[in-house]
């Protein structure tokens, strides 16, 4: 017995559909990026498919259903193209953010001390919480602010910031002293 050419469509349309879906579904898991685009693609050529569906008339029954499950597979899968899209988009992002805060671009920031590091602790630098070393005495205390200067592995190596400050300090007063290279000069 062979279908009509119209249970065809409908049929090949809901195979599209759910490999659409799953390759959605995979790109939500993985994070690929191909996987969305893949699936997008499988759901637009089964809203194709059904656009171009026409029931014959000798089936009037069901001619009204076969648009029901038309028109709420159109928008149902539009739907979910455009949601998992947006997903695979926002996941992109996230990775690229990621890229932008490995502990080697932290060297040199001020974090704040979210427990008191003695010398094991935790801190807060770039709005991520990280395990931070103090191996020079005093050490950072909660709530005080801290210099990151190292890391390893997944452990920032981190100083009290008044360092950083008084260091800040010598170098600008150095500057405003003569130098003995000036004075020569003057003479």
């Amino acid at each position: 017995m062979a279908l009509d050419p119209w249970v065809v469509s409908v049929l090949a349309s809901l195979i599209f559909l759910s490999i659409g879906i799953i390759l959605m579904i995979l790109e939500a898991k993985f994070g690929i990026g191909l996987l969305a685009v893949g699936g997008i693609g499988c759901v637009v050529i089964a809203v194709i498919i059904l656009i171009q569906l026409q029931v014959p008339n000798q089936y009037p029954d069901v001619a009204s259903l076969v648009n029901i499950l038309k028109y709420t597979i159109m928008i149902s899968g539009l739907a979910l193209s455009v949601f998992f899209g947006y997903v695979a988009y926002k996941g992109y992002q996230v990775r690229k953010l990621k890229s932008k805060l490995d502990p080697q671009s932290l060297i040199g920031r001020i974090g704040v001390a979210k427990t008191d590091i003695d010398p094991n602790g935790q801190v807060n630098v770039e709005g991520e919480l990280w395990s931070a070393v103090c191996k020079q005495k005093p050490y950072a205390y909660e709530g005080e602010e801290v210099e990151v200067m190292g890391f390893e592995g997944l452990t920032l190596y981190v100083r009290p910031a008044i360092y950083k400050r008084a260091e800040k300090e010598m170098t600008e007063e150095e500057a405003k002293k003569p130098s003995r290279r000036k004075k020569i000069i003057r003479f």
